[in-house]
């Protein structure tokens, strides 16, 4: 940011912020919305989901959206701007226990009962909830739709031959063409984590190699060498054909509740359609496989009154976490750039809240923040290690030694 303000206002002043004053306003900024006040509202919904990174430090983040907003303008579906930061709290054990005093300590905060919680079914939050719920049965426990509904492609292609021949296959195309002539046709990483929650980009990749091979646009590659690396994708064209039908199911449920939230007309909704589609289907395995997903769907919807909506998905909060991990380099792990999640959201800045923010926090109580919190980054343990490193021998003196 430093170098692109350079760039910007370099002809026009000499004074170009340092980066490290950058951070410093992100810290601010990030300080002051999780200790400013919270309007009181009988109609807070909590989001919250933890987020992991290199090391031992865990971060359980909480958003909240007010669901008269949303009621008024007939659209659930959240951005960055809806939410706002409730609460941002580490540990170094993500426990049940933990969950709960942190639901605890944000319901303090905004004064007020929650309307509803949603987290999704980790067993920490998933504890922690059941723990609140205990001592606030009028908070709705809403477990997130999408991760409900990963569970159930899981449940169904975890020990599924084919769909475990076809990741074999992509596995090994890849490592045979990385570093050929055809490594622009190289398959896409399968998700290390939650590999069930989209598979979509994996049936994508497949169509989309046979349908450039139909359309002519492979013709430049030899035949015999075509088929040496994708002729087995022919062998997969009709049972992956069930698998897409399968997760457009599962999509059409995640944005019918997206965007009309969770209640009772949307369940019903979401079955007479699932009817339908039923009643032309012969096949087993896709019906058990739709009756799966309608009942996962119900357990939260009998939760709720007759005329009641609700929101069913952390899927605004896990954006927010991939902005975050994009910003603060995974080998960094957690450290105080997670303040950063407290400035992504909330109603755009403007100069009046952004002065608001400067005004309402120092650098020294969001540095506090930080050491309280955070304690010892990977960062400073590593300067306490190694002391400051040069990286290669290319880079200046200035640039540190190798520490004996």
């Amino acid at each position: 940011m430093a170098a692109v303000l350079k760039v910007i206002f370099g002809e026009i002043t000499e004074k170009i912020p340092h980066h490290t004053t950058i951070r410093n306003w992100v810290i601010r900024n990030g300080c002051y919305n999780l200790v400013k006040p919270i309007e009181k509202s009988e109609d807070m919904v909590g989001i919250g989901d933890v987020t992991i990174a290199l090391g031992k430090l865990k971060c359980l983040a909480i958003l909240g959206v007010r669901m008269n907003t949303l009621e008024k303008r007939g659209d659930y579906t959240l951005a960055h701007n809806d939410v706002e930061i409730l609460g941002l709290h580490l540990t170094e054990k993500s426990t049940g226990e933990f969950a709960n005093k942190s639901f605890e300590e944000t319901r303090s905060r905004i004064g007020s009962e929650f309307l509803a919680f949603v987290i999704d079914q980790g067993s920490d939050v998933k504890k922690g909830g059941n723990l609140f719920h205990e001592q606030h049965p009028n908070t709705l426990i809403i477990h997130d739709i999408p991760h409900k509904m990963s569970l159930i492609m899981e449940h169904t292609l975890k020990n599924d031959e084919m769909w475990a021949e076809f990741i074999k296959k992509l596995s090994d195309t890849k490592r045979l063409i990385y570093q050929t002539e055809l490594a622009a046709m190289v398959p896409p990483n399968q998700r290390s984590k939650a590999r069930f929650m989209d598979i979509s980009y994996l049936i994508d990749w497949h169509e989309r190699i046979l349908n450039s091979k139909r359309s002519g646009r492979l013709d430049s590659i030899p035949e015999e060498r075509y088929q040496k690396y994708f002729g087995w994708l022919l062998d997969f064209e009709i049972p992956l054909k069930d698998v897409r039908f399968m997760e457009g199911a599962l999509e059409m449920i995640k944005s019918t509740c997206r965007e009309h939230g969770l209640s009772h007309e949307t369940y019903d909704y979401i079955s007479i359609y699932f009817a339908e589609v039923s009643s032309l289907i012969e096949d087993e395995k896709i019906n058990k496989f739709l009756d799966e997903a309608l009942k996962s769907l119900e357990i939260e919807t009998k939760k709720l009154k007759e005329d009641q909506v609700i929101l069913c998905s952390t899927e605004v909060l896990e954006s927010i976490f991939g902005k975050y991990k994009e910003l603060n380099s995974s080998s960094q792990g957690i450290n105080g750039n997670i303040l950063g999640i407290a400035t992504f959201v909330g109603s755009k800045l403007t100069e009046q809240t952004v002065k608001e923010a400067m005004e309402g926090c120092s650098t020294k109580s969001g540095i506090s923040w930080i050491k309280q919190k955070v304690a010892e980054t990977l960062g400073s343990l590593r300067r306490q290690f190694f002391g400051t490193i040069k990286r290669t021998k290319f880079d200046s003196q200035s640039a540190g030694t190798i520490m004996p």
